[in-house]
C-alpha cells in the first residue's frame, strides 16, 4: 500500500505600498475661505481624512473617493471657513491615517497679504529690462522675514537674478528679465511658500481699444480720450501722437488715469487736450503697448475730418493737466467710463456723458 502526502500550498497577495504626499493649501472663494487637503500618490487605496480646529474635530468637511492612477491613488478633502469665522490665532489640521501612520498637515493662519506687481510698461520701455516685484506683507514682522518666496515662469522655477529686501512688516522680491527673454513669457508666478498660497498667475490677453472726439467743441481747445479695455488686469503705456500731412511726429504723453474694474472689465484712459486750430488741421494717433512687449498695437486714429469718429459729450474738461484734481477727475471718468462699457455691451456706438466739473469740485486752469 502506498501514501500519498499533499501538501497546501498558501499564496499571500500583499498589495503594493507607496506612502502618502500630503499638501494643505489655503484659496479665498468669495465670502468662505477654502482649505484643500491633497492626499496623493498612495497604495493601498485605503485612506482616512480629518480636520481639526484648535485640536476639536470638525464635520463639515468634503472628502472625494481615492482615484486610481496607475499603480497608486490620489485623494483630497475641502474644509470651508466663513470668512467671518477666519480666526486668525486658530490652527487648522488635516490628518491621513494610511496604512496605520498618520500624516499631519497643519494651516497656521497669519494675515499675510501676497501681490505681484507687473513690470512698468513705460520703464520698460525705455530700459528694454523687466521689472517684478512680488510683495509680502503682514502685521506680524517675524513670519514675514521667514516666508519663502519662489518664481515660475512658464512653470519653471527661476532662482537667477533674484534680489530680495526686508522693510519692517514687508518682504520684497524682485525678478528681472532682459526685455528679449520677457518677450516669450507667457505666465509668472510667484508664491509665498509659507502660507502654501495658490500661485498669482500673470497672463496676456489683446485689449480692445476706442478713440473718443468731442461731438461739440466750446473754447479754444479740445480733449481726446483713449480707453484701453480688457477682462484682465494689465498695464498699458499709452502716448499720443499728431500727424500733419506726410509727417507722422512725435509721441506725447497724456494725462493717464490708473486701471479700474467695472462688473468684469477692466478699463485704462488716457486724456490728450490739443488746442481747436490743431485739431482742425492735424491727425491724432492713440498708440498703446501692452505691459511685456515692444511691439505696439495698431494706431487708433481720428480727425476733425474723419466721418468715423465715435463721439462724446464732454463739459468743462478741456485744458486738463497733471495738476489738476486728480482724485475728482478719476471720479467724473468713472461715470463716464461706465456708460461707454454698458454701450459697448449692447453694441451701440454713441455715448452720452455730461460731466460737471463744479460738482466734483476740480480747478481748471482755464475759465470761460
Amino acid at each position: 500500500m502506498s501514501y500519498s502526502h499533499v501538501c497546501p500550498v498558501l499564496v499571500l497577495c500583499l498589495d503594493a505600498f507607496s506612502p502618502p504626499s500630503v499638501t494643505l493649501l489655503s484659496e479665498s472663494d468669495g465670502e468662505k475661505q477654502v482649505l484643500v487637503c491633497s492626499i496623493e500618490n498612495f497604495a493601498p487605496k485605503k485612506v482616512s481624512i480629518s480636520w481639526k480646529k484648535n485640536n476639536n474635530n470638525v464635520d463639515n468637511v468634503k472628502s472625494f473617493e481615492p482615484m486610481k492612477d496607475g499603480d497608486v491613488y490620489s485623494a483630497a478633502s475641502i474644509f470651508k471657513v466663513n470668512k467671518t469665522e477666519w480666526d486668525s490665532k486658530a490652527v487648522y489640521t488635516c490628518d491621513v491615517t494610511h496604512a496605520g501612520q498618520n500624516y499631519i498637515k497643519k494651516y497656521l493662519f497669519s494675515s499675510l497679504t501676497v501681490t505681484l506687481n507687473p513690470p512698468n510698461p513705460k520703464a520698460m520701455f525705455v530700459n528694454k529690462r523687466a521689472e517684478l516685484k512680488c510683495v509680502v506683507t503682514g502685521p506680524d514682522s517675524s513670519i514675514v522675514s521667514k516666508t519663502k518666496i519662489q518664481w515660475y515662469i512658464d512653470e519653471q522655477p527661476v532662482t537667477n537674478n533674484i534680489s530680495e529686501s526686508n522693510d519692517a512688516q514687508t518682504k520684497t522680491s524682485t525678478l528681472i528679465q532682459h526685455f528679449d527673454d520677457w518677450k516669450k513669457v507667457k505666465t509668472v508666478k510667484c508664491s509665498a511658500t509659507r502660507e502654501g498660497m495658490a500661485p498669482i498667475t500673470k497672463s496676456k490677453e489683446m485689449p480692445t481699444i476706442e478713440v473718443l472726439t468731442p461731438s461739440t467743441i466750446t473754447g479754444d481747445s479740445v480733449t481726446l480720450v483713449c480707453l484701453v479695455t480688457s477682462t484682465e488686469l494689465q498695464d498699458y503705456y499709452i502716448v499720443w501722437s499728431e500727424a500733419s500731412g506726410h509727417d507722422i511726429g512725435t509721441y506725447h504723453d497724456g494725462l493717464n488715469l490708473p486701471p479700474q474694474k467695472i462688473n468684469s472689465v477692466y478699463l485704462v484712459s488716457s486724456f490728450y487736450t490739443i488746442s481747436k486750430d490743431k485739431w482742425s488741421k492735424n491727425k491724432f494717433s492713440c498708440n498703446v503697448w501692452p505691459a511685456g512687449s515692444d511691439e505696439k498695437m495698431k494706431p487708433h486714429d481720428v480727425s476733425s475730418f474723419s466721418d468715423s469718429n465715435v463721439t462724446i459729450a464732454l463739459s468743462c474738461i478741456d485744458n486738463l493737466s497733471e495738476g489738476d484734481d486728480f482724485n475728482g477727475l478719476w471720479s467724473t471718468t468713472s461715470s463716464f467710463v461706465f456708460l461707454f462699457i454698458f454701450s459697448l455691451t449692447y453694441n451701440m456706438i454713441f455715448i452720452l456723458v455730461q460731466v460737471n466739473m463744479k460738482r466734483f469740485s476740480l480747478h481748471l486752469l482755464h475759465y470761460e
